[in-house]
């Protein structure tokens, strides 16, 4: 089966198959031609790892799930402990970890229980952040929820968000991938928890607060600031060079943020409206920005 009846089969990304490819989740078979084929097993080991990434296991957390099912209950008890701390939200999650160590199941069975969750996650309202990560696992979802994660806290309500959450998810698979620098990967993978988050809030809702005119004022010295801060100087990545990065790397990637997300999120509608103007007004700063 090739790539895009997998993405029809599993309902999973491309950029998802191929970074579990890259992870060592799954091996298809490949062709003389370069083409992969991906098998029946590897199919239902893709559902397997879609259902686990749905119930909150992380990718090394899958690693070991699919490693060593002799400890497979341990692994799963584990998780149920540990999504305790986050019981409102995630109660579903552990009644269905906990039936599944009750009833002794096999991993093998684990897609049995793939409707229940997709009603879980329909019925939960998690933060588009996260969903993002989900969707698309590795570079791009922590770049992405590292650079827009401030506005990326409500969950999806609407016809129409779901509608363009949708459009954005198929538009951002189609893109080639970007390379990010390990170093900047790293600092994002860093500052991507949840206290890092909201600091970024609180900074954006106090920085777009402002009038226009204070706002321009406030955000021209920030600019000006950041370029006299030559490379040398700078010990360690900001929020701005991954900003700069994605302006410079990752246009087509920002052009899609910005079709959609100002449907998606009520925070980023104020901030585009300013930054837009901000954008306009200054074409000599920015121009100074992408040649840094």
């Amino acid at each position: 089966m090739k790539i895009a009846k997998v993405v029809e089969t599993t309902a999973l990304t491309k950029k998802a198959i191929r970074y579990y490819e890259a992870a060592g989740l799954i091996q298809p078979e490949i062709l003389e031609n370069g083409y992969r084929e991906y098998s029946g097993d590897t199919i239902n080991r893709l559902r397997m790892i879609k259902t686990l990434r749905n119930l909150s296991f992380s990718i090394e957390e899958i690693r070991l799930c699919l490693a060593n099912e002799t400890s497979l209950h341990a692994h799963f008890e584990s998780k149920s402990k540990q999504l305790q701390g986050d019981k409102d939200q995630l109660s579903m999650v552990i009644d269905l970890l906990n039936q599944f160590i009750t009833q002794q199941r096999s991993l093998e069975d684990i897609t049995e229980f793939q409707e229940e969750v997709d009603k879980l996650i329909q019925n939960r309202p998690i933060q588009l952040r996260i969903l993002l990560r989900q969707v698309f696992p590795g570079a791009l979802g922590e770049l992405l929820a590292a650079a827009y994660g401030q506005f990326l806290e409500e969950p999806l309500v609407s016809a129409e968000q779901k509608e363009a959450w949708e459009a954005l998810v198929v538009e951002l698979d189609e893109l080639d991938p970007i390379v990010v620098p390990d170093d900047l990967l790293l600092w994002v993978q860093k500052n991507n928890n949840k206290k890092e988050i909201q600091n970024n809030v609180l900074r954006m809702q106090e920085e777009y607060s402002h009038s226009y005119d204070d706002f321009l004022h406030r955000k021209q010295e920030a600019v000006e600031n950041y370029l006299k801060d030559s490379e040398g100087k700078r010990k360690s990545y900001s929020n701005q060079d991954l900003i700069l990065f994605l302006v410079k790397e990752g246009k087509p990637v920002v052009e899609v943020i910005g079709k959609y997300l100002p449907i998606l999120s009520k925070a980023y509608q104020q901030f585009y409206l300013k930054q837009s103007r901000f954008l306009h007004d200054n074409p000599e700063l920015i121009e100074k920005l992408k040649r840094n």
